[in-house]
């Protein structure tokens, strides 16, 4: 039975990676190529900024990093607040951010052994620990494939 598991989560693990990690991103960027250049484009703001063509060949070359990936979004995230006008919100507490990934990862608020448990840890990869640790649990199987069914059927 603990075989059946352990296979079931490195599925569902690996179809969440490949549809966040791949389609979500190439959405993402398929939107920034597209949607920001071109309001850039109607703002004549930015006659520097690389085609949506060109965009593509520099984020699909083999020799971009994924640090040059980051930097890249970033920098647009920022350059749309700033034609927009507005600034991010403070970054959350810890408290508010367990909350949010319990939230995000599990569909529930964590119990406050379980936020005490992540505040007492001092590991500068916490936070990473976190996540993994829940995308590792039975709990978060559940709360995927029950997304999923809802949206299926």
């Amino acid at each position: 039975m603990t075989r059946v598991v352990s296979d079931r989560r490195g599925a569902m693990r690996a179809v969440h990676s490949l549809f966040f990690g791949g389609v979500w991103l190439s959405c993402f960027g398929w939107l920034m190529a597209t949607g920001v250049l071109r309001a850039a484009e109607k703002n004549d703001s930015s006659k520097n900024d690389p085609s949506p063509g060109e965009l593509s060949k520099e984020l699909s070359s083999s020799a971009v990093s994924d640090a040059d990936v980051i930097a890249f979004i970033n920098e647009q995230i920022h350059k749309g607040w700033k034609d927009a006008e507005v600034s991010p919100s403070p970054e959350a507490s810890d408290n508010e951010w367990c909350r949010r990934v319990y939230l995000d990862i599990l569909g529930r608020i964590p119990s406050v052994s379980e936020v005490q448990s992540f505040l007492k840890e001092k590991s500068k990869n916490r936070k990473a620990e976190l996540v993994d640790r829940l995308l590792d649990s039975d709990e978060y199987v559940e709360e995927y494939a029950r997304n999923w069914t809802t949206i299926w059927t």
